[in-house]
């Protein structure tokens, strides 16, 4: 039977398994580069950190809510117990009554600052909303102002850049000679005269 070889992993002398994990490092970039990236990032870091005071700024409100229903709870109380004090006429309450007038007006003092502690935090909370926007909007419009100023260099590359010439494929001159006519002279015809004893014949050749 065949038997598998079985795959040891490589240890060191600890007995841990040595993993090695190769990561390729990002390259570093220069001062310049790193100042523009953070310029970019810049208004979406500040919104967040906007964000975080806008949820901070909620749960107060939402407290001071809460206390400010619970005083005014307490000072419909601290009143009602107070008029009905105040319509008895008998001198053994006047001391009660001094008593629950004191304990109204502190309720009063205390829904009153609640109250304006409330409002602040509203006017805060408008305020952190309206910053937090405007610098998300801030870092929209980077990225659309980058991405234009990115396409007008291009279109103005393209324009300045040399258009090719298209080759001009030279054609042949062909000169025409002038056609030469051929003339034969041909020799006249003259008469062969032929003389015989008898009589004289001619023929053309």
């Amino acid at each position: 039977m065949l038997r598998k070889k079985n795959k040891r992993a490589v240890t060191s002398s600890k007995g841990k398994r040595n993993l090695v994990k190769r990561q390729v490092k990002a390259p570093k970039l220069s001062a310049i580069e790193s100042l523009e990236k953070g310029f970019r990032d810049m208004p979406a870091k500040i919104a967040a950190l906007h964000r975080k005071d806008f949820d901070t700024s909620k749960k107060q409100e939402k407290k001071l809510n809460s206390e400010l229903k619970k005083a005014q709870a307490k000072n419909k109380i601290a009143k009602k117990k107070w008029d009905g004090l105040a319509s008895k006429s008998t001198g053994g309450s006047k001391k009660q009554m001094a008593t629950a007038k004191k304990i109204y007006d502190n309720s009063n003092t205390h829904v009153s600052q609640l109250t304006a502690q409330l409002d602040q935090i509203k006017k805060a909370i408008s305020a952190i909303a309206h910053k937090q926007a405007k610098f998300m909007s801030l870092g929209k419009q980077l990225v659309i102002l980058e991405k234009e100023f990115e396409a007008t260099l291009k279109k103005a590359a393209s324009q300045t850049k040399p258009k090719a010439r298209k080759k001009q494929t030279a054609k042949a001159k062909v000169t025409t000679m002038p056609e030469m006519q051929e003339t034969v002279i041909q020799p006249e015809e003259q008469p062969i005269t032929i003389t015989t004893t008898n009589e004289p014949v001619e023929y053309n050749s």
